[in-house]
């Protein structure tokens, strides 16, 4: 874990929030880069937000980000070195996605694009929860046909079930693909524009959850050949309607954006806006209303999943945009022992105790804590470490070809101030954290929690085989 917390710079001093709600510069910016976000929620990945950026050396590099930290989620080199003083040429991520729908694995994917003075292609990567990074697709394009592809997973609404990807490249059509689970991919055509629309330059796409903007893929287009910027709804017949209103890239310019789905943020599309240096809300009606002022080059931008946080990223740095009254709370760290990308503990002897460490001294005892196994049945258990950073927890029953899953209620508070913990990773104290622990003995073959004749016949079935 490589702490790489940011402190509230005088430079950062000039960014607004709106009133009612407050700013956190989480960290100065990580590599010298903008890196691309994402807010996540799931319990491979744990919660809060990812970010992914291509470095000088060419080195991929996927985070998760938290007030207490970076962690590297993944690593890999070997990509052309990344694009810098706004030239295309060299590397970049241009998406970066958790899967929502489960057609996918409920993992986390990316697509890069690497461009030289001849060549563009795409690759597309996923993410596993381990921290490899494995491509899935691509490179697709190359010297005739220059691709560089955003992607949004869909859900519902009549589109095809998979992934819509959309080419920002002018070079041979802009063309849009649809991918199904497995990333089998099906171009529905080389040049899909809008009616009166000689090239696209999509710089985010986002599939409407919401309902607000009619369960549609909305495209964030801000295009320098045909000097337009507008947000497009594509609708399952690859037909165009434009939410906003056309105008000029002297008025307005996207670099990303982002629908929050309710929460303090409220069901609502959310742009980062160059020529202003804004964060702006686009309504259902299409009209734009300044929501947080003062960055310096903005780039990326995330709604938190339970929309009660926003996350941006400029020149300078990351920021969380969170109501004001709310307070952020003391978060896991990770626990201890932990069984690496697998999850799965195969010692003979299993697990007698578990230690979960937090990011600063909180206050418990035994009733803010649960502990239960695959069946569903209370564990007998003791915890101690209260007033510190440690709460460990001895087991009554060892975990021993079981499922152990441990609840630490928000009742849990910081020694400093009383605030409860931030169970569910979201920048806001509240909610109950869990971890789950899994031992299963190496003899067990069928997996039916006993070592019996069943497994010896497998075991004599296979050998030699």
């Amino acid at each position: 874990m490589a702490s790489l917390v940011g402190a509230a710079a005088p430079a950062f001093a000039q960014v607004v929030a709106p009133p009612g709600f407050a700013v956190d510069v989480l960290f100065d910016q990580i590599d010298g880069s903008t890196p691309r976000l994402e807010s996540i929620s799931n319990p491979a990945y744990g919660s809060g937000l990812v970010a992914a950026n291509l470095n000088a050396a060419g080195i991929l590099t996927v985070f998760r980000l938290s007030p207490s930290g970076v962690e590297v989620i993944g690593v890999r080199p070997g990509f052309l070195p990344a694009a810098t003083g706004g030239s295309n040429a060299g590397s970049s991520v241009l998406t970066i996605r958790f899967d929502r729908t489960g057609l996918f694995g409920h993992k986390l994917h990316l697509s890069v694009r690497q461009e030289t003075a001849t060549s563009t292609t795409t690759q597309f990567f996923v993410v596993e929860p381990g921290g490899a990074i494995n491509s899935v697709l691509g490179p697709v394009g190359g010297p005739s046909n220059k691709l560089a592809f955003l992607f949004e997973f869909t859900e519902g609404g009549g589109y095809l079930p998979g992934a819509y990807l959309e080419d920002q490249n002018i070079g041979n059509g802009t063309s849009l693909w649809h991918a199904s689970p497995g990333w089998q991919t099906t171009v529905l055509g080389q040049n899909v524009l809008p009616p009166g629309r000689t090239d696209l330059d999509i710089y985010s796409m986002r599939f409407d959850t919401t309902g607000v903007y009619g369960n549609r893929l909305l495209l964030a287009d801000s295009d320098n050949d045909d000097n337009k910027t507008v947000i497009y709804a594509l609708l399952p017949n690859l037909t165009w309607t434009e939410l906003t209103a056309v105008v000029p890239l002297s008025t307005r310019f996207y670099r990303d954006m982002d629908i929050s789905v309710g929460g303090a943020l409220g069901a609502m599309i959310y742009v980062a806006e160059q020529v202003s240096q804004q964060v702006q809300t686009v309504d259902a009606d299409g009209a734009h209303a300044p929501f947080a002022t003062g960055f310096t080059g903005i780039g990326s931008i995330a709604a938190a999943e339970d929309g009660n946080a926003l996350f941006v990223s400029d020149a300078n740095a990351i920021y969380r945009i969170r109501p004001a009254a709310a307070q952020p709370g003391p978060t896991i760290l990770c626990h201890d022992p932990n069984a690496g990308p697998q999850g799965v503990f195969t010692n003979p002897a299993g697990l007698s105790s578990a230690r979960i460490i937090f990011d600063e001294p909180v206050l418990f005892s035994s009733g803010d804590v649960s502990v239960l196994n695959e069946a569903g049945m209370p564990v007998p258990f003791s915890v101690v470490g209260s007033n510190t950073r440690f709460m460990l927890i001895g087991f009554g029953v060892p975990l021993v070809n079981d499922v152990y899953t441990i609840t630490v209620a928000d009742s849990v508070v910081s020694v400093a101030g009383g605030v409860p913990i931030d169970g569910n990773g979201d920048g806001v104290s509240g909610g109950a954290a869990t971890v789950t622990l899994e031992h299963r003995r190496r003899a067990d073959i069928d997996d039916d929690g006993d070592v019996d004749s069943a497994d010896l016949g497998l075991l004599l079935g296979a050998w030699g085989g």
